[in-house]
């Protein structure tokens, strides 16, 4: 892990913070998200698989947001909050 800077950190904590916020009132359903918004282009098996972090997990979902992936801030802390559970 590196540290770009205070501001940095907090305000990715606060990002995820405002988002796991969001899913909890829209009560999302992660697993579901994850195969209606992501299996256009990646295999469910394969991406459970993958052992990261929340943040790092954040990370994969704001570079699919860039690449044109159809997520909003609240269905993305519900696919971070699953994908980043241990045994899922």
């Amino acid at each position: 892990m590196f540290v770009i800077n205070g501001k940095a950190i907090i305000s990715v904590t606060m990002a995820l913070a405002v988002a796991a916020a969001m899913e909890a009132r829209a009560n999302l359903n992660g697993r579901a998200l994850l195969e209606s918004r992501c299996t256009s282009c990646h295999e469910v098996k394969t991406v459970i698989a993958m052992k990261k972090t929340r943040r790092q997990w954040h990370g994969v979902i704001v570079d699919m947001r860039r690449t044109g992936a159809k997520v909003s801030d609240a269905e993305a802390a519900a696919i971070v909050n699953y994908l980043s559970k241990p045994g899922k």
